[in-house]
């Protein structure tokens, strides 16, 4: 039998539990902790380095959804689901840390084209306008 090993304890709410994560660019585990009992922002956005310690980089968002970094390391991306939500991020690859830059709330876009080229993943949207694993986006207007 596998031994597992607790690295870290979050929240321990019954109805908590984690609904998307990735590794950045030097390893560093990023995932979410929600309530999909409630639909309330009350989920954390994590990050854990390789050494094993762990950050709360983001509060109050509902169900993460989707995140990724630029080919340069300089943006990150993430979708909270229940407000339809994009973040991008300024991002410092060195130390994990995230300063707000653009948020883009709504219906968005997806450039499928755009999405392999600058992003790196083959996560395909399976429909143009739902917000789905996304990276490249533009909001749904008449002027975008």
């Amino acid at each position: 039998m596998k031994k597992v090993t607790c690295l870290q304890k979050v929240n321990e709410a019954p109805t908590s539990q984690f609904n998307d994560g990735k590794c950045d660019p030097i390893g560093r585990v990023w995932s979410d902790d929600n309530d999909m009992s409630s639909m309330e922002h009350i989920g954390h956005l994590y990050s854990m380095d390789v050494d094993g310690s762990l950050t709360d980089r983001l509060d109050k968002i509902g169900v993460s959804n989707g995140l990724g970094w630029t080919e340069d390391n300089k943006t990150m991306f993430f979708i909270d689901s229940v407000p339809r939500n994009v973040y991008a991020f300024d991002y410092d690859v060195n130390d994990g840390s995230i300063s707000m830059s653009i948020v883009s709330s709504g219906q968005v876009l997806i450039s499928e084209q755009k999405l392999e080229k600058n992003i790196g993943t083959k996560i395909k949207p399976k429909r143009r306008n739902h917000a789905v694993q996304i990276i490249v986006v533009k909001t749904n207007s008449k002027n975008a």
